[in-house]
C-alpha cells in the first residue's frame, strides 16, 4: 500500500472520529441543558483541532520518509543493500572509473583473502582473474599490458553483491577502480564489467548501461566512451 493511500486512510479515519465525537458530546439529549451541550461541543471541536493537526504531522511524516526513500535509491530503479555506488549515466561512470578498457581473461578462479581497504584489518574472499589489454580507453594501461581484477567472493564464498566470476578466455568491457598495491576491481558488480562476444556486449544485470537488452556493438560503445575522456 503506497504512503499517500495511508496517509488518506488515517486522515478518514479521524473524520470519521470527529463525526462521533460530535455526536457523542453534543449528544442531543433533552436532559442535557442548553449550556452544557454547547460546552461539550466546544470540548469536542479542540479535541477535533487537535486530532486535526496530529494527521497533519503524520502525513507529513508519511511524505517525508517518501522523499527519503526515493533518494536512498529504494523502489527507483537501482540497486540498493550496498556499499557500492550507482552510476545514472555513461558520463557518471566513466568520471568515476580510472581505466577503462576491453581485456581478455588469460587466467581465472585463483581465490585470495585480502583487506577490504587499505585502513582496514578486515579480510573479505575474492577472485582474482589475470586480464590482458586489447583497447585501452581510459588511464595509464596499454595495449598489451597484463593486469590483475579482483571480483568479491569465490564459487564457494557468496557475498550478497558477488556478480558472476570471470572465465578464461572471455572478453570484457571494464570500468575499472585502480587502488594501490591490491587488484584492480570493477566499479562496482553490475555496471563494471560487461561481456564481450563476436563484437557486442552482453550484460547479466538490469542496471548495466550497455548490452543488457539491445546488445551494442562494440565499436559503437567504445566510439561513445572515448567522447567522454578528457
Amino acid at each position: 500500500m503506497s504512503f499517500g493511500m495511508n496517509a488518506k486512510l488515517f486522515m478518514d479515519a479521524v473524520g470519521q472520529i470527529s463525526g462521533d465525537t460530535i455526536a457523542r458530546y453534543s449528544g442531543l439529549c433533552p436532559a442535557v441543558s442548553s449550556e452544557s451541550k454547547q460546552r461539550r461541543t466546544d470540548t469536542a471541536k479542540k479535541l477535533i483541532k487537535w486530532l486535526a493537526a496530529a494527521a497533519a504531522l503524520i502525513a507529513l511524516g508519511f511524505g517525508i520518509f517518501a522523499v527519503i526513500k526515493s533518494f536512498s535509491g529504494i523502489d527507483s530503479g537501482r540497486p540498493h543493500g550496498g556499499d557500492y555506488p550507482y552510476y545514472a549515466s555513461v558520463e557518471e561512470l566513466m568520471e568515476a572509473s580510472d581505466a577503462v578498457i576491453v581485456g581478455e581473461v588469460i587466467s581465472a578462479g585463483e581465490e585470495r583473502s585480502m583487506s577490504v581497504s587499505p585502513d582496514s584489518t578486515e579480510k573479505l574472499i575474492y577472485t582474482v582473474s589475470k586480464v590482458r589489454v586489447t583497447e585501452a580507453v581510459k588511464g595509464r594501461l596499454r595495449t598489451g599490458d597484463v593486469i590483475e581484477v579482483k571480483q568479491l567472493g569465490s564459487e564457494k564464498v557468496h557475498y550478497e553483491e558477488s556478480g558472476s566470476f570471470f572465465k578464461k578466455g572471455s572478453t570484457r568491457l571494464l570500468f575499472l577502480a585502480a587502488y594501490d598495491d591490491v587488484p584492480y576491481s570493477p566499479v562496482n558488480p553490475y555496471q563494471g564489467a560487461v561481456e564481450v562476444r563476436e563484437g557486442r556486449l552482453y550484460a547479466e544485470s538490469k542496471y548495466s548501461l550497455f548490452g543488457y537488452k539491445e546488445h551494442e556493438q562494440q565499436e559503437t560503445v567504445l566510439a561513445e566512451l572515448r567522447g567522454y575522456v578528457k
